[in-house]
């Protein structure tokens, strides 16, 4: 491959306040080169048995999040700047690696950042590891640079260093940090053999010290190169809802016990109203044992957290994941007094909610010839107490599953023959109903009750 343009000059260092004497000038690839770098990365993507995000500030710098490695005359200069990060919305990038993890060819988010834009996008929490703390997990504040990590998320980094094949370095000035193993350890194996790991992919504007054992080493904007990676992989990008089931009124039974730890057999009712008291619960954050309260929501919907003198932001997408139980750690905090109910009790809060979720729900399948193929569609009703449908196709489908957020929560697809199609309805009230549906070439209207 040719060498990048230089579209930016600096003679400062890029994080000189990490010793790193790496300038900050910016580089481009040219179009062609860059289509044959991301026609590589396609392939990696499809051969990775374990692919890790490594994400730093450069990520969320089209946002309107400020880093510290751009200079004055950096390409990234004329981004308006936000009144306030947490106003931040997802970027392209961001959403396109959401998509990667619901294709299933992402497997784990090691995140430097703060911002919670990942999760934002409905990147799943349990994936990701926000190891220099959270602006959307009162129980991980920001570590500073001299500060120490937290035992359970550097263990958890470690694990999956291990058993990471493939590594997507993305707009990280790669300095030093004890995080960068990450992107370090796969890079380093791959050079001394391919069948140990396919390596590192790093792509940046700027310069970093780890160019030279990158697997791809790719020059340009994250944005234009995840898009290029969503069209060659026909990405499902359809939004993700992150937002709580509106039914249950801020009070979630979830499968956790009294330390916050999970637990199949228990139901706490994990109480997210106002003014509710909570303690954080897990020995290894910083502000152990500390008492707080649920203040308020925000304009986004996610919860203020007072705790001790701090104000924190709680990310509402933390509900789905501890409604599923999939977060494998102790959660954030617990109410200080939590609430129990039995096992056997029905796992909706609110007696009021029971009566907005109707009796059957109906999987509607249309069909129309198409050619020489048939056209499918899929949709249901009763759509008001529905929340997300994902549906899970043939294998041959690219990608075989797709989640849908809006109603008529429709797929359409089309193809040579009949299969049978899994469905999975989340409802407002947390509840999911599963089951099939086989595909039929009927010209009528064909229902499942669910």
């Amino acid at each position: 491959w040719t060498a990048p343009r230089m579209v930016s000059r600096s003679d400062e260092a890029n994080r000189a306040d990490q010793g790193n004497t790496i300038k900050a000038s910016e580089y481009m690839d040219e179009p062609e080169v860059l289509e044959a770098k991301v026609d590589a990365i396609v392939e990696m993507l499809k051969k990775a048995k374990c692919c890790t995000a490594y994400t730093g500030a450069g990520l969320s710098r089209a946002s309107g999040i400020g880093d510290y490695a751009s200079k004055k005359n950096s390409i990234n200069s004329k981004i308006p700047k936000l009144r306030s990060p947490y106003e931040a919305k997802p970027t392209y990038a961001h959403r396109v690696l959401v998509a990667l993890e619901r294709a299933g060819y992402l497997h784990h988010y090691v995140q430097q950042n703060h911002d919670g834009l990942p999760q934002k996008g409905g990147f799943p929490q349990e994936k990701i590891n926000e190891i220099h703390g959270a602006w959307y997990d009162p129980s991980n504040p920001v570590v500073q640079f001299s500060g120490n990590l937290r035992t359970d998320l550097f263990e958890w980094m470690i694990e999956m260093e291990k058993r990471t094949d493939l590594c997507l370095c993305l707009g990280t000035s790669l300095s030093g940090m004890n995080a960068d193993r990450v992107a370090e350890t796969p890079a380093k194996r791959s050079l001394k053999s391919r069948s140990r790991a396919l390596g590192t992919v790093i792509i940046n504007l700027q310069q970093t010290r780890l160019d030279e054992v990158s697997a791809i080493r790719v020059w340009a904007t994250l944005d234009d190169t995840f898009k290029m990676i969503a069209e060659k992989l026909q990405l499902d990008m359809t939004p993700v809802n992150i937002d709580p089931p509106r039914a249950c009124k801020d009070q979630f039974v979830i499968p956790y016990n009294k330390e916050g730890k999970y637990d199949p057999n228990s139901r706490m009712v994990w109480d997210l109203r106002d003014h509710q008291k909570i303690r954080i619960q897990n020995p290894e954050a910083s502000n152990f044992n500390q008492t707080g309260e649920i203040f308020r929501k925000d304009e986004q919907g996610h919860y203020v957290v007072h705790v001790g003198r701090h104000q924190y932001r709680f990310g509402k997408w933390w509900v789905q994941c501890a409604l599923e139980g999939k977060w494998p750690f102790l959660l954030p905090f617990v109410n200080a007094d939590p609430v129990f109910k039995k096992v056997e009790d029905d796992d909706v809060l609110m007696e009021d909610s029971k009566s907005e979720i109707p009796d059957t729900i109906h999987i509607v399948q249309t069909h129309k010839p198409v050619g020489d193929t048939h056209e499918w569609s899929l949709s249901v009703n009763p759509v008001e107490a529905v929340a997300q449908v994902t549906w899970e196709l043939h294998p041959t489908f690219h990608p075989p599953a797709v989640t849908c957020t809006e109603a008529p929560f429709s797929v359409t697809r089309t193809g040579w023959g009949v299969f049978t199609v899994n469905f999975k309805i989340q409802l407002t009230n947390g509840k999911a109903l599963t089951g099939k549906h086989k595909l039929s070439f009927s010209t009528d209207i064909c229902t499942t009750t669910c």
